[in-house]
């Protein structure tokens, strides 16, 4: 009687795990107090990877299996902000920061970021371009503001500007399909939908299996229309009537505002969110704007595009926000991203007593300078 054997060869999958390193230096590190660095990175399972201090520099070594995006987080006099890094298989990066000296600011960004990888060049340079735009979209904004061009000619120059800013996302993909920052850029897309799903499939095979080319799959499932946040009205709301905006405070209390009960001479709806960098720098300066005025005079509502209640709980902490603060946790689903026509952050308006939006994206002196000017010539 014969025997036979079954040889069962169980195929496991070969995952290629590669490092990444991080060296840095403090440029004032007569600053320090207290100073932590943490790498926080996002994929499926979130990390925090502590970051090792040895007198004015600073290190990391880690291992990953894919790039991935990350933060550089600061912790320091009590003071927290962070920076984005896109970490690379056998990428070096080379950081500089600045934790409190001004004058030793990079081109006024407190943190210098050198590496050779292609993942953090390609989203860098991309969003280099999309702040050009952007900042054309708000000069613009500034003609209008001051009787410069017709409410005509701002709709049709922002139409165009808008149309750059969207075609840019569909270019990265025909452009870089090989690239991992490309399905992550994609889902910021201001007019975001199914429509991208020839761009998704469009990517390599490698990139579309990764965790930011799942994520860009699954959000064009669960995206039901072809909704554009400016599309469905292509007329900007600057000049407009402010309407409703809505949420529930940290403790829970719904709150609504319209132009019937907003009872100041100025007010500034900021829309904020924890992860976002220059939002938690523009709270800091807000903290000191909102200490100037009475209420009747000017006033600060924030509305948060954060998904967790600790995480905006936590950061309307660190910031001092003490002015009125409210959410519906939905992040870039809520309304508001229509509504406010919201592409990115940071992103304002300011509305007078008789409910018009005046202005659009005032921050830092800019902002100051509005308010002060605004209520001197409006007692």
């Amino acid at each position: 009687m014969k025997t036979s054997y079954l040889l069962f060869i169980i195929l496991i999958p070969i995952i290629s795990f590669s490092q990444f390193k991080i060296q840095g230096k403090i440029i004032d590190p007569e600053n320090k107090e207290n100073l932590e660095i943490n790498l926080s990175i996002r994929s499926e399972i979130e990390k925090t990877i502590p970051v090792k201090i040895n007198d004015a520099s600073f290190f990391l070594e880690y291992t990953i299996d894919e790039p991935i995006n990350s933060m550089l987080q600061i912790q320091n006099a009590g003071k927290s902000k962070s920076v984005k890094i896109l970490v690379d298989r056998n990428s070096s990066y080379n950081v500089d920061l600045v934790l409190e000296d001004e004058q030793k600011y990079f081109d006024d960004k407190w943190f210098k970021i050198e590496t050779k990888s292609s993942y953090y060049q390609v989203w860098r340079n991309f969003y280099d371009e999309q702040n050009e735009l952007y900042l054309k979209k708000r000069n613009t904004l500034s003609l209008f503001e001051v009787g410069e061009i017709s409410k005509k000619e701002l709709d049709r120059q922002i139409d165009a500007i808008e149309f750059n800013i969207t075609q840019a996302f569909k270019k990265l993909a025909t452009e870089h399909p090989d690239n991992y920052a490309t399905p992550y850029i994609i889902t910021g897309a201001p007019d975001f939908g199914k429509h991208y799903f020839p761009y998704f499939k469009a990517l390599s095979q490698n990139v579309r299996t990764s965790y930011w080319g799942r994520t860009l799959k699954s959000r064009l499932e669960d995206s039901k229309t072809n909704l554009s946040n400016n599309t469905a009205n292509s007329s900007t709301i600057l000049g407009s009537r402010f309407a409703v905006l809505k949420g529930n405070t940290l403790s829970g209390n719904y709150q609504e505002y319209s132009s019937a009960n907003l009872n100041s001479k100025l007010t500034l709806i900021d829309f904020w969110a924890s992860w976002c960098g220059p939002c938690r720098k523009e709270n800091t300066a807000l903290s000191v704007l909102n200490k100037n005025y009475s209420k009747s005079e000017f006033q600060i509502i924030s509305f948060s595009l954060d998904t967790n209640q600790n995480k905006w709980e936590k950061a309307s902490k660190i910031d001092n926000i003490t002015w009125k603060n409210i959410s519906d946790l939905k992040g870039v689903k809520s309304y508001i991203m229509n509504d406010f026509q919201i592409q990115q952050l940071p992103r304002n308006i300011l509305v007078n007593a008789e409910g018009k939006i005046i202005a659009l994206d005032k921050t830092g002196t800019n902002l100051k300078d509005f308010v002060s000017e605004y209520l001197n010539s409006n007692p």
